[in-house]
């Protein structure tokens, strides 16, 4: 994996550095790590070979054909699905994606010992973070948008071509385009979370290796923290380990498209709507509660990487 940008990134020039200089350096510098067109191809691979299974096999036509007449609305949501699970994985490896990006972007300054040398040409230290992050949120919503669309045409191809025409879309709930629309929030609040969680532990190690190593594990970490704290709410008795659940990061951001689009009406029947991958919280919240809870890690996140950035001397 090549770390180091091309020695032919724009300079930022002599005097006090401006702001568009700064993002426009920053914007060169990522979007010509080697990791960017490998990282970006790797994302959508998933999704698309999902779809071309709904395509190739009769998987669509054979489970249409096994829901029972008396499911009133059966057949649009599972449907509705069937897009939910393409669009969740686009969530997921983008996800994987972006917090690798992310501290390749910032460790990279640390590892080359290149922040030393923008530093001492006036580059704010706040101005060179924002600057940093914006790039990530800039490429983010780019790759996200792309594959969104891409992928939501090919699934509405795929099972169209499945069933043997449009018609099945008439049976889709009223609801199909908001949840659709939640689904993308969901996927943007879990990018802005991801990226922010990797800077802040790239600042903190100060090491490319450190941020890798703190970034890849808090997710796993955070998901553990589910079965232990539904342990302790069967060891002590207590609904407050329970509800703590709802305040992980890592399980609100699995829980989001349930929080969004059901909120804490969950009931057995519902729960086959929504598409989730990963652990959840063992008590369901609102949607309001869930993007508070991402939001609020994702401020401290960034407060954290300004502060240690800002009041640590640079060594590197």
């Amino acid at each position: 994996m090549h770390l180091t940008p091309a020695l032919s990134a724009p300079a930022i020039g002599p005097g006090k550095a401006t702001f568009p200089g700064i993002l426009r350096s920053e914007l060169y510098k990522a979007l010509r790590l080697r990791a960017m067109p490998i990282g970006a191809v790797l994302v959508i691979i998933p999704s698309i070979l999902t779809a071309l299974f709904l395509l190739a096999s009769n998987y669509v036509p054979t489970s249409l054909a096994a829901i029972p007449p008396t499911q009133k609305g059966a057949e649009g949501y599972f449907i509705e699905s069937l897009f939910e699970h393409t669009l969740e994985l686009i969530r997921d490896f983008s996800g994987i994606f972006l917090l690798v990006l992310a501290v390749l972007v910032v460790g990279q300054e640390f590892q080359n010992g290149t922040i030393r040398v923008i530093l001492a040409r006036g580059v704010d230290r706040t101005q060179w973070l924002l600057a940093k992050v914006l790039t990530l949120c800039g490429i983010a919503l780019g790759m996200i948008a792309v594959y969104l669309a891409v992928i939501f045409a090919l699934t509405y191809v795929a099972i169209a071509h499945a069933t043997g025409g449009t018609a099945i879309f008439q049976h889709l709930p009223q609801t199909f385009g908001y949840d659709m629309w939640m689904y993308v929030v969901s996927t943007l609040l879990n990018a802005a979370a991801t990226i922010m969680m990797a800077v802040a532990a790239t600042i903190i190690g100060r090491s490319l290796m450190f941020g890798i190593g703190v970034a890849l594990i808090f997710f796993p970490a955070d998901t553990i923290l589910v079965t232990i704290f539904g342990a302790f709410s069967h060891v002590f008795n207590s609904d407050f380990w329970t509800s703590a659940t709802g305040y992980l990061l890592g399980p609100s951001l699995n829980a989001l498209p349930i929080s969004l689009i059901i909120g804490n009406h969950m009931t057995p029947d519902s729960a086959l709507r929504v598409a989730v991958d990963g652990t959840v919280p063992d008590v369901f919240y609102d949607g309001t509660h869930a993007v508070l809870v991402v939001l609020t890690y994702t401020v401290v996140f960034a407060a954290i990487s300004i502060i240690l950035l800002r009041r640590r001397d640079v060594q590197e």
